[in-house]
């Protein structure tokens, strides 16, 4: 595992219900992580003490996204609409860990929500089709107008329209997100 990933875990350990969290995106993928992506199972599995320890940068109903300013990444935490984590295995360093299928179905939805007004990075296709081939399933078919790669914002005096204000998981202020990533 990626050692900024795993520092990462070793520091969020404390601050999550295990049982209810499972690794998705790059690490689950086994590609070069960017941030680490996580998938939980009840809201209440993260616990507020995790804002001494990273900075709130997004808080949305089903997201709530963390900078580890250690590992210099964030972290995306998004809730389980799905029930995926009932299938996730446990993987060699400890965490759970979300099974190809259910990666591959996820990407198969993104891909089919993606419109030129909504489009999508084209890491999900590449991941869908890589998943596709390693499970001997059909190659998803994308209009190369809805793919474009994701440019994170710099502005930090954009406020996020998605974010929500909750007490016990306070948003930081978006220079030291900046500080920290390049980006907010």
């Amino acid at each position: 595992m990626d050692p900024r990933i795993a520092l990462c875990l070793e520091y969020l350990a404390p601050h999550i219900a295990r049982d209810a969290v499972a690794i998705t995106g790059s690490v689950a993928l086994g590609r070069t992580p960017h941030d680490l992506d996580l998938l939980i199972a009840r809201r209440d599995a993260i616990a507020p003490t995790v804002c001494a320890t990273f900075l709130v940068s997004h808080y949305h109903a089903t997201l709530v996204q963390l900078v580890d300013p250690r590992a210099k990444i964030h972290i995306d935490i998004f809730l389980d609409t799905t029930g995926a984590i009932a299938d996730a295995q446990l993987g060699p360093d400890g965490w759970l860990v979300l099974d190809d299928d259910d990666l591959l179905d996820h990407k198969l939805d993104l891909v089919g929500r993606a419109t030129i007004e909504s489009p999508i990075d084209p890491k999900h296709v590449e991941d869908a089709r890589a998943l596709a081939r390693r499970l001997l399933r059909p190659q998803p078919i994308v209009d190369p107008l809805v793919l474009r790669e994701t440019v994170y914002c710099t502005d930090v005096e954009v406020q996020c329209t998605r974010c929500e204000r909750a007490a016990d998981f306070p948003l930081a202020p978006k220079t030291d997100v900046f500080a920290i990533l390049g980006y907010v």
